[in-house]
C-alpha cells in the first residue's frame, strides 16, 4: 500500500487568495511581498504531527495555520534524529495557510467544504525536529514521539509567537 503525505490534501486544493484585514499589502493577486507587522505575534495553539514528518499549528480562530514538512523516512531505525533548519533550507517546507476549520484538514483523508483558502510559503524563521527512530513498515503509527518548535517564523504579513508541536503519531498516514 502507498503511503499517502499529509501535505497531499493541502496542494490538492485550488488556493484562493484571501485578502484580510490583517495582511497590510498584497492583496489583489501580485507577487508583491506582504509587509509584516513587528508589533504583533501570532498566537499558535499547537496542532498534531503525522507521516514522517508533517506537523501544523494553528491560531485560537483556526483560521490560520502554520504547516511544517520534513522528508524523514530514511532516518535511522536506532537512533533519535534531531535536526535543526532554517526556513528556505533543503528539505524543510514551512507554509502558512489561511481558511476556515484548519485544523481539521490536517492528517486526515476527509477534507470536507474545502477549507484551505491560501497557501503562502514562510519567509522566515526556525524550526527545530525530534523524531524517534523509523519503525519498519508502519508499525510506529500511534507510538513514535516527534517535536518540532518553531521560531521567528514569519510570512503572508504575519509573524508568529514560537510555539512547540508535539506528536505520538509520526509515521500515521492517512488513506
Amino acid at each position: 500500500m502507498d503511503a499517502v503525505r499529509p501535505t497531499t490534501m493541502l496542494r490538492s486544493l485550488a488556493p484562493v487568495l484571501l485578502c484580510s484585514s490583517v495582511v497590510l499589502t498584497g492583496c489583489g493577486g501580485d507577487d508583491t511581498a506582504t509587509a509584516v507587522d513587528p508589533d504583533h505575534e501570532v498566537a499558535l495553539s499547537p496542532g498534531e504531527g503525522c507521516g514522517d514528518a508533517f506537523f501544523w499549528a494553528v491560531n485560537p480562530a483556526d483560521t490560520v495555520a502554520v504547516a511544517v514538512t520534513v522528508e524523514q523516512r530514511d532516518r535511522s531505525q536506532t537512533d533519535p534524529t534531531r535536526a535543526a533548519y532554517d526556513v528556505g533550507d533543503d528539505g524543510l517546507t514551512v507554509t502558512i495557510v489561511r481558511g476556515h476549520d484548519l485544523a481539521a484538514s490536517f492528517c486526515t483523508d476527509l477534507i470536507v467544504n474545502d477549507p484551505i483558502d491560501s497557501e503562502t510559503p514562510a519567509t522566515a524563521g526556525q524550526v527545530g525536529i525530534e523524531l524517534d527512530p523509523l519503525q519498519p513498515d508502519f508499525q510506529g503509527c500511534g507510538t513514535t514521539h516527534g517535536t518540532a518548535t518553531l521560531s521567528g517564523v514569519e510570512g503572508d504579513g504575519l509573524r508568529f509567537a514560537d510555539v512547540t508541536i508535539e506528536s505520538a503519531n509520526i509515521g500515521c498516514y492517512a488513506g
